[in-house]
């Protein structure tokens, strides 16, 4: 069994929820945040308790649960971190699926508020897991968008202490990268456990392992990531400074960003739907004859619906978008939102 799959047996026999989708974006959020705090040693001893006493996890966590405080171990508090572990998990999977614990429906893109309730103690004290900057790049441009990290950090002097997390999520599968200014990258794949670990300047190498860890859950020839950047909780002057460095590049991006055929063009759509970047959608089909549904046959709009993204709908509806349109399996956009 690998550790994917481990993990969600696990969390199955604890009694928790598992996505039916797998559990790839909640498993890079929590890497994501623990590489933030310095605490990835922790995550892996985790991990590894969960994969090598697989057999009997669950008996012992329940023990452990029944034991009276003074009397907990050591190994007993490893053991009662995880099923903290799967409730924060679960909360960044399947945010939709907690509505009444956050008083409104939120979404996987929805990580401050998300974070509000699945983040540790120590990311709270700091604010919470916050956003600064995203952009979508097909797999061609990702290596560029990397050398332009390393470069602009080095050029800003920032230091080994103002680490930066990035969250590449394709619309089937979510992966995250960890850079460390002039000393290199991690990259995480649940499918592929543990991190990878590469030097600055070694990004072909990293952009060529992004591209084979992706293409083994998508068949797509054109690969799209959204990439959403969050840091270590570095001082406020420098994450201004890197916010400023960032939207420089996205706006960089937009201009000299090359619309491929609409069989390509519409994983961009489907990635922009998904992560409510209207002004690439607008973009998109302003540009060229490009049909409203993906290869799977699921709709833009359905996309956008599903992700809470109603400036995504209103420009697609600028476009004549009809809404009533369904996916092949006859589901609709209206019909998602109205089961919220």
């Amino acid at each position: 069994m690998d550790v994917h799959d481990s993990i969600e047996e696990i969390q199955k026999q604890l009694g928790y929820k598992v996505s039916p989708v797998g559990s790839c974006h909640g498993f890079s959020l929590r890497w994501l945040e623990a590489c933030l705090l310095n605490e990835e040693n922790i995550f892996d001893a985790r991990i590894l308790k969960i994969v090598n006493e697989f057999d009997t996890l669950t008996k012992a966590i329940k023990e452990a649960q029944k034991k009276p405080i003074k009397e907990l171990t050591e190994n007993d508090m490893q053991l009662l971190d995880i099923p903290a572990f799967y409730e924060s998990l679960e909360l960044y999977q399947m945010p939709t699926h907690h509505s009444s614990l956050f008083g409104v429906v939120l979404h996987q893109v929805d990580v401050k508020k998300i974070s509000s309730l699945a983040s540790s103690e120590k990311i709270l004290s700091q604010g919470g897991l916050e956003e600064i900057a995203s952009d979508i790049y097909s797999a061609i441009e990702v290596k560029t968008y990397l050398d332009e990290l390393e470069q602009l950090t080095k050029k800003n002097c920032f230091s080994s202490e103002d680490i930066i997390g990035i969250v590449l999520a394709h619309v089937d599968h979510t992966n995250a990268i960890i850079y460390t200014p002039s000393v290199g990258w991690k990259f995480m794949d649940i499918n592929l456990y543990p991190a990878q670990i590469f030097p600055a300047g070694s990004t072909l190498e990293l952009t060529n392992a992004i591209k084979e860890s992706f293409s083994l859950v998508s068949e797509n020839e054109y690969l799209v990531f959204n990439m959403s950047i969050f840091t270590n909780f570095m001082k406020n002057e420098k994450i201004q400074l890197l916010k400023e460095l960032l939207g420089s590049l996205k706006t960089e991006h937009s201009k000299s960003r090359i619309i491929p055929e609409p069989e390509k063009a519409i994983y961009l759509a489907e990635v922009a739907a998904k992560h409510g970047d209207a002004t690439l959608i607008t973009q998109l089909y302003t540009t060229g004859s490009l049909g409203i549904k993906n290869s799977n046959g699921i709709t833009m709009h359905y996309f956008a619906a599903q992700n809470g993204h109603s400036n995504v709908i209103d420009a697609l509806g600028r476009f004549g978008i009809d809404f009533d349109e369904a996916n092949n399996d006859g589901a609709t956009a209206i019909f998602y939102c109205s089961g919220q």
